[in-house]
């Protein structure tokens, strides 16, 4: 009997010590398959969030159609500051080498009421474009006839050509192109550049913030507190209603060069440059 109990111990601690055998053969593969899966997952778990975050980052960038792109990649020498002078920009015309000489016509006044100060001349390189890169930029006064010379071109290429770019205080701008010449170069061929009035708050368009600005305006003149020569289109005294038909006749329209962008309210001084979308 007490063999049997012996032998019967014997059998099944054999038997407990095979199965613990197998259960660690079987653990081995099964946990190296299991740490496999869990690093699979980590990975394709970090993928996926990667890819979420990539998305994210994607969809918040500023598309390269927008307008504020091509803001961002405008140099400070390709914006009109107001006040702003450079060597290069006198406010008054500077004679040597190679001059500009132009006639302006602002809508809405007579020939001898041309005169206005602060009217914006920008050179480009090439033909008219709606986003041109200032080579030079003037700020200069125009006397009553309209008629501004000796404007120094001085650094540009002689036989090439250029886009001049005038802008009244008042008006959206007008773009001109011409070949340089070695002497003096009559913009227009002499005539008469015409500016379409009625941009009171200088963002180079006419629209209803022109309309409401020159209505606040209304009946004043330059015994007003508030008086804006700028407002008095036709320079003759007086906001009154044919000032508000200049503005209504060309709500809409926009300067060659764009939309330029002004403070809120603003109706007077140049500012930075806005290029429409496409």
């Amino acid at each position: 009997m007490s063999n049997l109990l012996l032998y019967l111990d014997y059998y099944k601690r054999t038997i407990l010590f095979v199965g613990g055998y197998v259960v660690v053969l079987i653990s081995i593969p099964l946990t190296f398959m299991l740490v496999q899966s869990s690093q699979i997952f980590r990975s394709r778990a970090s993928e996926v969030k990667t890819n979420i975050n990539t998305s994210q980052k994607t969809t918040s960038e500023v598309p390269s159609s927008s307008p504020l792109e091509d803001l961002k990649a405008l140099s400070e020498s390709q914006i009109p500051q107001p006040g702003v002078q450079s060597a290069t920009s006198p406010s008054s015309a500077v004679s040597f080498g190679p001059t500009l000489k132009f006639l302006i016509n602002i809508e809405g006044r007579t020939a001898n009421k041309q005169s206005t100060s602060k009217v914006f001349v920008g050179i480009s390189s090439g033909v008219p474009t709606s986003k041109p890169t200032y080579l030079l930029t003037f700020s200069v006064e125009v006397p009553a006839s309209g008629i501004f010379s000796d404007l120094s071109l001085a650094g540009l290429t002689t036989g090439s050509t250029y886009t001049a770019y005038i802008k009244g205080p008042g008006q959206i701008d007008k773009a001109v192109p011409f070949t340089m010449s070695s002497t003096e170069t009559n913009l227009n061929n002499g005539q008469a550049l015409i500016l379409t009035s009625g941009d009171l708050n200088e963002d180079n368009q006419v629209s209803e913030v022109d309309q409401n600005l020159v209505t606040t305006l209304y009946s004043t003149t330059p015994n007003s507190s508030n008086w804006n020569p700028n407002a008095d289109f036709n320079a003759d005294g007086i906001v009154n209603q044919l000032d508000v038909n200049i503005v209504k006749a060309n709500l809409g329209k926009i300067g060659d060069s764009g939309i330029w962008v002004s403070p809120a309210g603003a109706t007077g001084g140049f500012w930075m440059y806005f290029p429409p979308v496409d």
